[in-house]
């Protein structure tokens, strides 16, 4: 009922013309938009909150050519540091490097000319690496069943199954059994095969296909010889709140190994997970990097600090009519009337 509601909101608001009038009055500050996964088939059905279908991001990019000039991140960021920034731009980023970006979103981009930003986690590029942990949550929410097996991968307990939040409860226990595991390929299969089997999901495709790896090397410098930037998402995927200590050592390996991939500087950075703060800064400075973006929802001006640059994270989740809310501005111009500046200032997640 809330979220009806929401939306009728919505509805009005742009019919009375309150985001083109919201457009206008924020012209001159620039949004980075963010995405992770481009399904293949029908995996936003299962987790919206990480991939888009080709269809909605089909309809982002129509709304953006119609509302917006699309540049590169690289261009938003030389304008920023010259203090010019030009009105109604926006820069889109994609965040982990899995294959489907090449597969499915770079097709689109090439289709309406638009240049994008993938962050690369360095570790999954050099053989075939699959993302486990997405797989397992599909398997979940895949099964049949009606509850978990007793036992089933070393969980001593049965879970429900029967419905979404039992599901994601169910997710999340499978998911630290995982992590417990050494960091090997081989026993983290062994782990999806058998939670798969015990919860009678077929995942020899998922396994031998395209849909949960990582793009390799040579398809990452292929992306990058056209309008495409490669940028960091570190090493091993650690994030600089829950591994502090480790800052320098993973954006700087992530920019040696990337540079030497595609031959072109890679001084770009996605915080990981979202999870930032500012002690990571001097790190990260040293490792190289110019720029930063975080999950902090908003515009960019001027003087947002280039290593807290704020996104737009869009998903499946979202309908059209909240996307294009979020991208007017106006929730920037009611935030600032109703709390003067808070919505402008940074927010760390820690």
């Amino acid at each position: 009922m809330i979220q009806q509601f929401k939306l009728v909101m919505l509805w009005a608001m742009r019919s009375l013309g309150l985001f083109a009038i919201a457009r206008l009055l924020t012209r001159r500050c620039f949004t980075i938009v963010g995405w992770h996964g481009v399904s293949f088939a029908d995996e936003h059905e299962r987790l919206p909150e990480y991939f888009v279908s080709v269809e909605t991001l089909q309809k982002r990019l129509r709304f953006l050519k119609k509302h917006f000039r699309v540049i590169s991140l690289e261009e938003l960021i030389r304008q920023q540091t010259d203090g010019r920034v030009q009105p109604r731009q926006v820069a889109l980023t994609f965040d982990d490097g899995m294959y489907n970006f090449a597969a499915r979103a770079v097709p689109l981009l090439r289709e309406f000319a638009y240049p994008a930003t993938v962050y690369i986690v360095s570790n999954t590029m050099h053989e075939r690496v699959l993302t486990y942990i997405l797989l397992i949550q599909d398997i979940v929410f895949r099964s049949k069943l009606k509850a978990t097996p007793s036992g089933l991968c070393e969980v001593k307990d049965s879970f429900s199954l029967r419905d979404k939040d039992a599901k994601n409860r169910c997710f999340d226990i499978f998911k630290q059994a995982y992590l417990k595991l050494p960091e090997n390929q081989a026993t983290q299969k062994d782990f999806v095969a058998k939670l798969a089997e015990g919860l009678g999901v077929d995942v020899r495709d998922d396994l031998a296909g395209d849909t949960w790896r990582y793009m390799l090397g040579e398809e990452i410098r292929v992306l990058t010889d056209r309008d495409m930037s490669a940028q960091l998402h570190t090493h091993r995927h650690h994030d600089v709140v829950h591994y502090p200590d480790t800052v320098f050592e993973e954006a700087s390996t992530c920019r040696e190994q990337l540079e030497r991939v595609t031959g072109k500087p890679a001084t770009d950075y996605c915080y990981p997970s979202g999870y930032w703060e500012k002690r990571a800064w001097k790190p990260l400075q040293a490792a190289g990097v110019r720029s930063a973006v975080t999950c902090n929802s908003g515009l960019n001006t001027s003087q947002t600090p280039l290593l807290a640059l704020r996104r737009h994270i869009d998903t499946d989740c979202m309908s059209q009519i909240e996307f294009e809310f979020a991208l007017s501005g106006l929730q920037w111009i009611l935030y600032s009337l109703v709390g003067r500046d808070t919505f402008y200032k940074m927010r760390e997640v820690t």
